[in-house]
């Protein structure tokens, strides 16, 4: 498998011999398979290559290796983050990858620092050791990122080895020395220290424990050293200190309560109310615009508004009582859950083509609708109007739906346990359908938070309900101008949504709502709903929310004519 790792001539060719071997050995690394150079990059960095960490040829060869490793990082957080929920295997891939590439340059970049106190021959190259003690915080940091998204395998994260990475930069006064350093996504350097990036792996840890969707957690990573730099850790325990945490050194923990135990010569407590000061300035300066991202990881301005919401929750000095919309019913009910928007449209429209193809058999001849997107009375939508309809498509559901236990419940959620979904995993933000039985409607929802159990084997879900019963339409994306005479003859652009009609209970939603793929369609866009009788022209308004991978949206109807009529 690794018959490209011979860049040298020899079969034992050892990328860390030198910088020449390192940089001929990513010379030879696939250019065009990342999921490849990352493994032949896990391999090289294997635990009997850098136990032998002790001079300085393998220090420069392994600083030599880092730049293609962290763009090699960076791509495959690209690819886990822009493979969409269209191709949730493949992004989970990379995400994966992304993360025991991390794994294993913190490991490795681990061993060289342990290395250093004994091996005379690196004494005097504190340049070259503040860069691999930099590199080392970074990759703790990413690894953190991922680690509610992915399968850990039954690892802890290493934290003693971190603080003792800081104790020993500490000890050389390298911790507050200025470095520049490189962040993903953003095209300047910037100035850090040692004590920063450690503080950013704590911090990383404190804000990051399930409650964000990946892309709303690369955002916060990514502006936490803008926002944590006033952030100190206290240079010794104070017992009269009313900061509301604190990090252990000595142990093999991150931050905890301040008060958790009594102070050893390890403990230092943190200050965080430069962090939520900053996270509140940042609140204020967004300001009431509107839901709209920025890019394709960006999150847009009422989604940074519900961030920070939840980050100043978590770094408040005293956590706020949280009034909870409804009473909390312990429950112990089975469901059979359905997990994205792509499955879910999928299995939707694999239950009503079945739905039609036997009401067909039974009534030969005879109409069939599937009504329930409403209006001021009610619009049909006719399975038999929708191309494809009255044949299985190939990605059609299987009909097979993995089953969770629903432990509580209330008028506004629900709180899942089960084993993890290892072919499709469960991450905050992403569309969920549940039921408990194949008679019963579907409720939707979306995951609000997700803690992992026994070692990632068993997940617990918050999930916040949507609506009952979601129905399956197609929307059409009507031309317009001369837009339509260039299109005219041509089948405009169609796609699928889901649709849930206005309830009074459990969850009450006021109003109609159509849940759509995110296509950049903004408020006030038109989209036309046409069954075999009727079109209707619909208008989208404000999002009440957006996430990856759908916009959940009222709309308004502004037309409703039969088709035939005369315009």
């Amino acid at each position: 498998m690794f018959g490209f790792l011979t860049i040298l001539g020899n079969e034992r060719a050892d990328p860390l011999a030198g910088v020449e071997a390192a940089n001929a050995f990513c010379r030879a690394l696939p250019q065009n398979d990342v999921l490849a150079a990352q493994e032949a990059l896990c391999a090289a960095l294997a635990e009997p290559n850098v136990r032998d960490a002790s001079d300085m040829d393998r220090l420069r060869a392994l600083l030599a290796l880092d730049k293609e490793a962290r763009a090699l990082c960076d791509a495959l957080l690209d690819g886990y983050i822009s493979s969409g929920p269209q191709m949730p295997a493949m992004g989970q891939e990379a995400g994966q990858a992304a993360f025991e590439l991390c794994r294993v340059l913190g490991r490795a970049h681990s061993q060289f620092l342990k290395a250093i106190p004994d091996g005379s021959k690196l004494e005097g190259s504190n340049e070259h050791v503040s860069l691999v003690a930099l590199h080392y915080f970074q990759y703790r940091q990413t690894e953190l990122l991922l680690r509610p998204y992915v399968d850990e395998k039954s690892t802890r994260f290493p934290w003693k080895e971190v603080h003792d990475a800081f104790k020993f930069a500490q000890a050389r006064d390298l911790a507050e020395v200025i470095l520049p350093v490189n962040r993903r996504g953003s095209p300047n350097a910037a100035d850090t220290t040692l004590e920063r990036e450690y503080l950013h792996v704590l911090l990383q840890d404190l804000v990051n424990g399930g409650h964000l969707p990946p892309t709303d957690a690369l955002w916060v990573m990514a502006v936490m050293p803008r926002w944590s730099r006033a952030v100190k850790l206290k240079s010794r325990a104070d017992p009269t200190s009313r900061d509301p945490v604190a990090v252990d050194m000595d142990g093999d923990s991150g931050i905890g309560a301040a008060h958790a135990k009594p102070a050893g010569t390890g403990r230092r407590t943190l200050d965080l109310s430069p962090l939520v000061k900053a996270m509140r300035d940042e609140l204020a300066s967004l300001g009431a615009g509107p839901e709209r991202r920025l890019d394709g990881s960006t999150p847009g301005t009422a989604q940074r508004r519900r961030i920070l919401a939840k980050l100043h929750v978590l770094c408040a000095t005293e956590r706020p009582l949280i009034v909870r919309r409804g009473e909390r019913t312990p429950t112990a009910v089975t469901v059979e859950v359905v997990v994205g928007m792509t499955r879910i449209l999928s299995d939707l429209r694999n239950e009503a083509r079945q739905a039609v193809a036997a009401a067909v058999r039974a009534v030969a001849g005879e109409g069939v609708t599937v009504t329930g997107f409403g209006s001021l009375s009610e619009l049909t939508v006719d399975p038999l109007s929708i191309p494809g309809a009255a044949t299985s498509g190939g990605d059609s559901a299987d009909g097979s739906h993995p089953s969770l236990t629903m432990v509580d419940r209330s008028d506004s959620g629900c709180r899942l346990h089960g084993p993890t979904l290892a072919s499709n995993p469960i991450v905050p933000g992403v569309l969920i359908a549940f039921r408990d039985g194949p008679a019963s409607p579907f409720m939707l929802g979306v995951v609000r938070w997700v803690k992992k159990r026994l070692a990632g084997k068993r997940v617990e879900l918050g999930v916040e309900y949507l609506g009952r019963d979601p129905r399956r339409v197609v929307l059409v994306i009507p031309p317009s101008g001369a837009a339509a005479d260039a299109s005219s003859g041509s089948e405009p652009p169609r796609f699928a949504a889901l649709y849930l009609s206005g309830n009074a209970k459990n969850p009450s939603l006021p109003m109609k709502t159509l849940v759509l793929p995110v296509r950049g369609l903004a408020p006030g866009d038109r989209l036309s709903v046409r069954s075999r009788k009727d079109t209707y022209t619909i208008q989208l308004k404000e999002a009440l929310e957006e996430q990856a991978e759908f916009v959940w949206s009222p709309f308004a109807i502004l037309e409703h004519r039969k088709n035939g009529d005369a315009s």
